[in-house]
This record gives structure tokens, C-alpha cells and sequence, in this order.
């Protein structure tokens, strides 16, 4: 894409090959990435995802599993000349074919002559160098669990983020409203079309993630993005009215979370409310206990009409 203004929303570039270099994309003139998915693309030469000559702006992309083979490298991108900018971008592992004795680190970005600027909240995997857009407070760098590139929903495929609760990507873009997209915020939705922003790790706090996915609830892998499994059991005996029914709830925690509550108490920390907080003494305990009163006629087991609710 060469001498012009171009914006690319909601799409993915996936599986190319580049002879010489740009195996995702070749830029030139002004170009503008919003909710894109770049992964796997392969240059013979240089930048593996984007090769750039172009005013490049990237916000809520993610770039995973891309190669180059030369020693300027830049397996996700390489600046050739030109700015390229980067905000709330998810950036997964990357590789260069082949190593040779005295090669220099693998740079996962590379500027050449032009330069790589954060816009702020693009997180990298630590198994990169740290090349990409580094240098904004709001930058990061932590392991991101990508799932495979599939159809998550959407009309393109996209990569998930798995493991909420411990993933790197998953909360960590701009807090900044209004989610427009501009000045390095986010845009109000994902890739797939998805909301943002979404308490994806469970910590109380809305806010969107890095890259082009939003994990919505329930999602993620039984990664803690979800409540986990609840169960009801009721006592056996019968109950006249005014007499309570002790019902017993378990409550499967949602791996790999520690869920705690806002009080402790001799009974242990479960609540009715599913708060999480450093100020309870211990785990929520698998099962609790409450109870119900019958609120006219007696109540007694499998009668299935008489049952609370």
C-alpha cells in the first residue's frame, strides 16, 4: 500500500510470505491500523508483520508468530524510514529463521531510519527484546497466552486471550475516555465488534485490553473468565412453615484465581456480594450455608412444586 491514506479496521493479515521484506504489510504514505490482527505472515528479508516507509499508526493490534529472515530483523516491524506509533498493542513472541554465531539479539522492532514511538499501554511477551514502542510509563511487558487463530466470533479470525487472571494483555490498555480510538485511547470495540471496556481479570475495575480482542465475560479458557460453577443443594428433612430449609451452595473457583471476600468471619469469607479483596483473611471456602423459610404451606423433599426458587 504505497502513496496514500489508508485505514485498516477490523481485519486480519495473516499466513503471507514477502520475498523481500513486508511479509504482512509493505507501507507507504499515512497509514492507520485500528483493530487489526497480524500473525504469521513471513519475510524473506526484513519486517515479518510491517515493513514501513510510511506515517504509521497502530492502536489495539496485535501482532504475534510473525518472521523475518535477515539480520536487520524486525519480525513483527521494521522502520525503514517514516514514524510509526504504537498504542495498546499486544505484541506475542516473534522469530527470525535462523541464528549464526555472533548474531546480534533478535530486535522484535526495528527502526532503520525512521523511528518507533509509544502513544502509551502496549504490552510485549518477555520472551521479546524490548524494541517495540518501549519507553511510555504505561508500557509493559509480561507473558500474553494467545489461543489459536481461529473465528472467535466477528467476521474475522482473531487471537483470544486466554488466562484472564494472569495474562498480561488483558486490562492493561489506556483507561482514558472517551473510547474513540484517538490520542492513543482505545476504541469503544474490539476487533470482533465486542464492547470495550470489560473487567476481563476480575479486579473490580473496567478497563480495556491491549491488542485487538476485548475478553468478554466468560471467556478466556476457564482462565478466571468466568464466576466458575455454582450448586444449590437443599437439607433433607421436612419444614413446617416457619421453620427454615438449610440450603447448602458450592461454588467451583474459577482457576487460576485466588477469589477473596470483603470480611471474614468464623464461617469463612463467602458473601452475597462477589467482591475480591486483599482484606479478607483467606480463600472463600467451597461451600456455604444459608437458609429459607416455607411462607405458608410445609415444604419436604422432592416436591418439586414446593422447591424455593
Amino acid at each position: 500500500m504505497t502513496g496514500s491514506s489508508t485505514t485498516l479496521s477490523r481485519v486480519t493479515i495473516a499466513e503471507n510470505q514477502a520475498a523481500v521484506n513486508g511479509g504482512g504489510i509493505l507501507a507507504d504514505g499515512v497509514m492507520t491500523l485500528e483493530n487489526v490482527t497480524i500473525s504469521g505472515n513471513v519475510a524473506v528479508s526484513q519486517g515479518g508483520g510491517i515493513f514501513s516507509d510510511a506515517s504509521l499508526t497502530l492502536n489495539n493490534v496485535t501482532l504475534d508468530g510473525n518472521r523475518a529472515r535477515s539480520t536487520a530483523q524486525g519480525p513483527a516491524i521494521l522502520v525503514n524510514t517514516g514514524t510509526t506509533r504504537g498504542s495498546n498493542t499486544a505484541i506475542g513472541p516473534h522469530q527470525r529463521f535462523a541464528f549464526a554465531p555472533g548474531d546480534p539479539p533478535v530486535l522484535t522492532c526495528r527502526a532503520i531510519a525512521g523511528s518507533l514511538t509509544s502513544l502509551g499501554h502496549n504490552v510485549r511477551d518477555p520472551a521479546e527484546v524490548a524494541s517495540c514502542f518501549f519507553g511510555d510509563p504505561g508500557d509493559s511487558g509480561g507473558t500474553i497466552s494467545f489461543g489459536p487463530l481461529q473465528l472467535n466470533g466477528g467476521q474475522t479470525r482473531t487471537h483470544a486471550l486466554l488466562s484472564p487472571g494472569s495474562n498480561a494483555a488483558v486490562d492493561r490498555g489506556n483507561p482514558a475516555t472517551p473510547l474513540d480510538g484517538s490520542n492513543g485511547r482505545c476504541g469503544a470495540t474490539d476487533q470482533r465488534g465486542q464492547p470495550r471496556p470489560v473487567d476481563g481479570n476480575r479486579d473490580s475495575r473496567s478497563r480495556c485490553d491491549a491488542g485487538a480482542f476485548e475478553v468478554q465475560p466468560n471467556e478466556g479458557g476457564g482462565g478466571g473468565g468466568g464466576a466458575g460453577a455454582f450448586s444449590v443443594q437443599a437439607s433433607t428433612h421436612q419444614a413446617q412453615p416457619g421453620q427454615p430449609v438449610v440450603l447448602s451452595f458450592g461454588w467451583t473457583v474459577p482457576s487460576p484465581e485466588v477469589w477473596r471476600a470483603s470480611t471474614a468471619s468464623t464461617s469463612g469469607c463467602w458473601t452475597s456480594a462477589d467482591s475480591r479483596s486483599s482484606s479478607c483473611a483467606g480463600p472463600r471456602p467451597a461451600t456455604a450455608t444459608s437458609s429459607w423459610t416455607p411462607p405458608a404451606a410445609s415444604w419436604q423433599p422432592g416436591c418439586p412444586a414446593r422447591r424455593p426458587s
